[in-house]
């Protein structure tokens, strides 16, 4: 039968297949509405009104969702990061200071020591030591010397020579020639486009395998996150870290951490987050187990300032829908709705409300799922912030709008729930905020839509309520996507057969000025009157 050839296909191909229902979808109205800007007849009142509409909405969220959250992260990633990287360059320094005696040097090495015939240890690990003129220090060059080889190259700007430091067998020493990597290529493409072809950041990726403590293997997470943690920086760098597997070291390094080495967890997390913005690496991260180890981070006993990264990683995978699908199948909506509850001032939050959002979008079945989870009545207090001049509550507003009209979508079950809570009282409380965020007020007028045609009792609420009025109010708006919206939402209201509601709709519209504004909301982009 059909569900069995469902579960035979595997997720996979489910999740290949709802990709391709949405091209489909999008190559089909794409090809409907040329048709009718080439003179074809409209089967439907305003069907091309309708998918202009659904085509730039469409084009607006895949934009949307593949850009926005890494434009945001670039400047806070690269900022934040050379800040670290400059103080762990200078607590390398003091502690290469402090510790001069060969006593206090840290050591690492590889799995085999063999004793030499002076009685010294001769250290195997794995790397063939070269002469001093390569960069790499001889077998007996102590740990001062190479330090000051990485001064050096630092200054040259030669980060082929700082690439075979890598290599030492001193901890301090290999931390350093890595700090001296990030601080000179974070920001410079042609040094990037050099370590690339050095092959420096697969040797970087190896240390995260070396029993470093734990500031050192924090400092190099630091590296990766200047050097990979987004889409502007160097592409090669990106393949080559992917390759070397790299996001695979840095789940091991997540489970490694634990909850004790937060500083370590967080800076893991960030990286984790912005790696999943990119295909190949997101992939991997997902493939190492990398959704229920962050989903684990959710959990109410976790800090804050973990969950946040964490949610944050998760609201980025979830932009693919086939990461999407294995976080369904992975039951992260509790685990998501449960976040909620952190309150509207918190990232993780934010980004659980727009994860919840991603998953319900995929097919009916999953926003059932979201919905049976407890997501409505758990977004609904999110929504809080449109009344609020508090940046983070308003994005939290802006997101909670978004999830609850994909909730809404289809099912009669969920706007009944929406009344029962009071929702609509808060959507309509929002549309009347002068200053309410334009995509707080475009998601809150169409969810009341939704709504109000999917059940007749929030038809009542909103008569009751004085939305028709706030509605027209809506169509001076200076943002125009809210006017449309209210334009078409006032004339599918209209429609409905509620003889009430339409009372209420022409009275607001005589009264408030709406007719003329309403009229030119519907008028096409050339200025001719709509047919």
């Amino acid at each position: 039968d059909g569900a069995g050839a469902r579960r035979r296909r595997g997720p996979a191909a489910l999740a290949r297949e709802a990709v391709e229902a949405r091209r489909t979808e999008r190559r089909k109205n794409r090809r409907r509405l040329r048709s009718l800007l080439d003179g074809a007849k409209e089967k439907t009142l305003d069907e091309v009104r309708t998918l202009a509409r659904w085509v730039l909405d469409d084009a607006e969220a895949m934009d949307a969702e593949r850009r926005v959250e890494r434009e945001d992260l670039a400047a806070e990633v690269t900022e934040v990061t050379m800040g670290i990287l400059r103080a762990a360059k200078q607590a390398v320094a003091a502690a290469m200071a402090e510790g001069k005696a060969a006593g206090q040097m840290t050591v690492h090495a590889g799995p085999e020591v063999e004793m030499a015939a002076a009685g010294q240890d001769e250290l195997r690990s794995g790397v063939a030591a070269v002469s001093g003129k390569t960069g790499v220090a001889a077998k007996g060059e102590s740990a001062e010397v190479q330090a000051q080889r990485v001064d050096e190259a630092e200054r040259a700007a030669d980060v082929i020579a700082l690439s075979r430091l890598l290599e030492s067998d001193y901890e301090n020493v290999a931390v350093k020639a890595a700090l001296a990597i990030g601080s000179l290529c974070a920001r410079d493409e042609d040094m990037q486009g050099a370590l690339s072809a050095a092959g420096g950041l697969p040797k970087m990726a190896a240390l995260l395998d070396a029993p470093f403590s734990e500031r050192g293997v924090l400092d190099l997470t630091l590296v990766f996150k200047a050097l990979t943690a987004h889409q502007m920086h160097h592409p090669r760098l990106l393949d080559q870290f992917v390759k070397a597997a790299g996001p695979q070291k840095i789940m091991a390094c997540l489970a490694a951490a634990g909850g004790g080495a937060v500083e370590r967890q967080q800076a893991l997390l960030e990286i984790t987050r912005s790696l999943c913005g990119h295909p190949p690496a997101r992939d991997a991260i997902v493939a190492a187990g990398g959704a229920p180890r962050l989903l684990r981070l959710l959990a109410p006993a976790v800090p804050l300032n973990v969950a946040n990264p964490a949610a944050a990683a998760l609201a980025t995978m979830a932009v693919d829908a086939s990461c999407a699908e294995a976080l369904l199948k992975a039951q992260a909506l509790p685990a998501l709705v449960q976040v909620l509850a952190r309150g509207a001032a918190t990232d993780a939050a934010i980004s659980a409300a727009a994860t919840v959002g991603r998953i319900a979008a995929l097919r009916p079945e999953a926003g059932q799922r979201a919905r049976d989870a407890g997501a409505i009545e758990a977004v609904l207090p999110l929504l809080d912030g449109g009344f609020s001049s508090n940046p983070p509550e308003r994005a939290a507003a802006e997101a909670a709008a978004t999830c609850l009209c994909t909730l809404l979508h289809g099912s009669k079950t969920a706007a009944a729930e929406l009344l029962d809570l009071g929702g609509l009282q808060t959507l309509v409380g929002v549309l009347g905020q002068r200053d309410a965020p334009a995509k707080v007020k475009a998601s809150a007028i169409e969810a009341a839509g939704v709504a109000a045609a999917l059940e007749p009792g929030c038809r009542s609420e909103l008569g009751r309520l004085g939305a028709p009025r706030i509605l027209v109010a809506c169509l001076a708006d200076k943002s125009k996507k809210v006017a449309a919206l209210a334009a078409a939402t006032l004339t599918n209201l209209s429609t409905l057969g509620d003889a009430p509601l339409s009372r209420s709709i022409a009275s607001a519209m005589a009264t408030g000025g709406g007719l003329p504004l309403l009229v030119e909301q519907l008028e096409p982009p050339d200025g001719e009157p709509a047919a």
